[in-house]
């Protein structure tokens, strides 16, 4: 399998390219604000999103020696 090399500034301009494609979206009124957040969302809209140990995963995380 062969592996690709990934340009940040090729990342960039598709980013923006997307970015552009919904604001443009969001003008004509093509979508909704709603519509397109739950479209740009990781997480399905309504979803639970339960922690368990949040203070053990933020010392872990973020308070490595």
């Amino acid at each position: 399998m062969a592996s690709s090399t990934v340009i940040f500034k090729q990342l960039d301009r598709e980013h923006r390219r997307e970015v552009a494609r919904d604001a443009e979206r969001l003008r004509t009124a093509k979508v909704t604000p709603v519509a397109l957040q739950a479209e740009n969302s990781i997480l399905p809209p309504n979803t639970r999103v339960r922690v368990r140990n949040l203070i053990g995963y933020a010392q872990k995380a973020y308070l490595r020696k």
